[in-house]
């Protein structure tokens, strides 16, 4: 699976909200609160939230709930928790957009009261945010708009908004238009892409998950990882929702050849798989079939042994660190291994290398 880019830019993102920037043939889809409750601490004396309702529809950007502290008194607060209808997954950013009722400048110190929590079924995630975790930035074409970007590294359904008084900032009301978090479906699901040798011809396979206005791939050889040429062009599917398999023979390559796929949308949008090399001793041992992939706090494969054998299933960064791994002892036929305790990884692309005395498969995985 690749097309990573589309799903970690996460600025990309935020101008598609506020001004519409393109991303190829991705869908940004977005998920706003659509419920809230709200409190107030018996010591704020006065305090409330004024026209709740207006911070949870839909991205409006004129109507808005107001978090309102009176009296400056320490201890004294008032919470706003908003509820989407989903639940996002874990490393997800969330977006709120805010405002001063008096105008001014909205920063880390000027929020130094504000502190986000994160929910799931009602249950607090214990992962409070400070105005020092936000990211803050002037909604387009407004002076006194902001939209607070913070990332969650656990599911969550919920966020609470939780101004307190008599802290750090001297921000007694607050204005809460809107939150949402966004999720991108990719134009191209790479399910797998591998290759073998024999008898001098390099076989390349890859299969889609699913497409979205693939006009086709080309496939680039190298021989040193860096500098490549196209060798081929395979036109696509389309538009498809179930897997669809490709195949080319590389007929006569080099001794060592690393290859990539460039995937190219029919609005000329392209985009590259990982690199994958192929060595003309390397031999195909039968179908390696990733069970979770893209994958949260596990992944796991299926593959075939011709006899029984030891070695190891390990998962790399894109920097080529091993960030898990685990012994196998496969037996002769069908095998299933899995890596586990993986949810404290950053989202994105991994490699998950097989590795025995007689297979050797690498393949782009996700990491959600």
């Amino acid at each position: 699976m690749y097309l990573l880019l589309h799903y970690l830019r996460a600025s990309c993102l935020l101008a598609m909200l506020l001004c519409g920037c393109h991303a190829g043939a991705s869908t940004t889809n977005y998920f706003y609160a659509r419920t809230e409750s709200h409190t107030t601490s018996g010591l704020c004396i006065g305090c409330s939230i004024l026209t709740p309702s207006n911070a949870v529809d839909t991205g409006v950007k004129t109507t808005f709930s107001t978090m309102k502290l009176t009296v400056s008194v320490l201890g004294a607060y008032v919470t706003q928790r908003l509820t989407f209808t989903t639940t996002a997954t874990a490393n997800q950013d969330v977006y709120i957009l805010l405002e001063s009722t008096t105008g001014s400048l909205l920063s880390v110190t000027g929020l130094g009261g504000l502190d986000i929590t994160s929910y799931k079924a009602g249950v607090s995630n214990l992962d409070t945010k400070a105005s020092t975790s936000f990211a803050i930035s002037l909604l387009s074409g407004s002076a006194t708009k902001y939209v607070i970007k913070v990332h969650q590294t656990k599911p969550f359904d919920a966020i609470e908004l939780k101004l307190k008084a008599g802290i750090v900032s001297a921000l007694t009301n607050l204005r809460v238009y809107s939150a949402w978090y966004t999720t991108v479906t990719l134009p191209v699901e790479l399910a797998t892409f591998d290759g073998y040798s024999a008898g001098g011809i390099n076989t390349l396979k890859w299969s889609t998950a699913s497409e979205i206005n693939n006009a086709g791939f080309d496939l680039e050889r190298s021989i040193d990882g860096v500098d490549f040429t196209a060798i081929a062009t395979i036109p696509g599917a389309g538009n498809s929702n179930v897997r669809t398999d490709y195949s080319y023979h590389d007929i006569d390559a080099p001794a060592l050849s690393y290859y990539r796929l460039l995937q190219r949308d029919y609005d000329g949008q392209v985009d590259y798989s990982p690199v994958i090399s192929v060595h003309a001793a390397s031999a195909y041992m039968g179908p390696v079939t990733i069970v979770s992939n893209p994958f949260e706090d596990r992944i796991s494969v299926r593959y075939i042994a011709a006899e029984a054998e030891t070695g190891e299933l390990a998962l790399y960064d894109l920097n080529g660190t091993v960030v898990a791994t685990t012994s196998l002892a496969a037996v002769a036929g069908q095998n299933e291994l899995s890596l586990t305790h993986l949810e404290q990884l950053p989202a994105g692309q991994y490699i998950l290398a097989l590795t025995t005395a007689t297979i050797s498969r690498r393949l782009p995985v996700i990491k959600l």
